[in-house]
């Protein structure tokens, strides 16, 4: 087993890297296919006489991420891609090429903000299939994981939904490419640090915002993937669980009581640890049960 002193020196490595300013007046026509043809084309699984390039039209999908149509951006471009992706209809040498795309989407700061989240959740894909059958090396899978650390750690527009634009979601959306690559065996005992580093930068969000859409749920998941790869104790969890959930800037968490902030980041600590005892506790996992006592020991610091 190993101290969780390693692991959290290696917590503190990453960084951030660079925004790119983009358009935002963008109309999904991919190879200059229009909204009919392409829900004609997800109903025939990607095949048939409109599709005359497999590839060319996977790498063409990735543009409509940021279309602010949440019915093209969701479930054709984001759906799109999902079941091509998981239905091996994507070649390596494309599958390269998309990540790349989505990597640089992740950095753009369109004012809509809608297109880096829905990068992150294509990327969770991409993610699934190097897990299913790998294709990165070794270097670029670390790499990969420090990419995905970047994005969850630089989120900081919190809007989960809305009825005009639908999903933005981006904490969720990146804890969930931090989930598959937890479950990936080939990411190494170091990149799982870095995976908790991620998870723990947006437990209590920006310590203003309370979430409401699911997020503590979806960030509990990668945690609980760590744990059952059995590289922390329960001594490790407990100090790693006491260094995340922090009352700070607050002296103790009796003082949330007082403001509006103080609130939201109980409610969001809250929110995280009973997700996370919920998973816990249903497992027979001891690996997965020694988050329990640390838990347990949070729990009862908050009023």
């Amino acid at each position: 087993m190993k101290k969780l002193s390693i692991l959290l020196a290696v917590l503190l490595i990453g960084c951030r890297s660079g925004q790119t300013e983009v358009k935002t007046d963008y109309n999904c026509s991919p190879l200059g296919l229009s909204v009919a043809d392409l829900t004609e084309i997800k109903a025939a699984d990607f095949v048939g006489e409109k599709v005359t390039d497999q590839q060319a039209l996977t790498l063409a999908l990735v543009d409509c991420l940021r279309d602010t149509r949440p019915e093209v951006r969701d479930e054709l471009a984001y759906q799109g891609l999902t079941a091509l992706l998981r239905g091996n209809k994507v070649k390596l040498e494309t599958m390269q090429r998309l990540k790349l795309d989505l990597l640089e989407i992740t950095k753009e700061q369109d004012p809509p903000k809608v297109a880096a989240p829905f990068a992150a959740l294509v990327l969770s894909e991409v993610a699934r299939s190097d897990r299913i059958i790998p294709w990165m090396s070794a270097p670029e899978r670390t790499e990969f994981v420090r990419s995905a650390v970047d994005y969850v750690t630089g989120v900081s527009d919190y809007r989960g939904f809305d009825d005009e634009d639908g999903w933005r979601h981006g904490v969720a959306h990146g804890s969930d490419w931090l989930m598959q690559l937890a479950l990936n065996k080939n990411v190494t005992d170091n990149d799982l640090g870095l995976i908790l580093d991620g998870v723990g930068s947006q437990i209590q969000a920006d310590k203003s915002h309370a979430y409401i859409h699911g997020e503590s749920e979806r960030l509990a998941r990668p945690v609980i993937l760590v744990a059952q790869r059995g590289v922390i104790d329960a001594d490790g969890w407990a100090r790693w669980l006491g260094l995340v959930i922090d009352p700070a800037p607050m002296a103790n968490w009796g003082e949330a009581f007082n403001s509006e902030s103080g609130l939201a980041q109980r409610h969001n600590a809250k929110s995280f640890l009973k997700a996370l005892f919920v998973f816990a506790a249903q497992s027979d996992d001891p690996n997965i049960q020694m988050l329990l006592p640390g838990i347990k020991a949070q729990l009862q610091k908050i009023p």
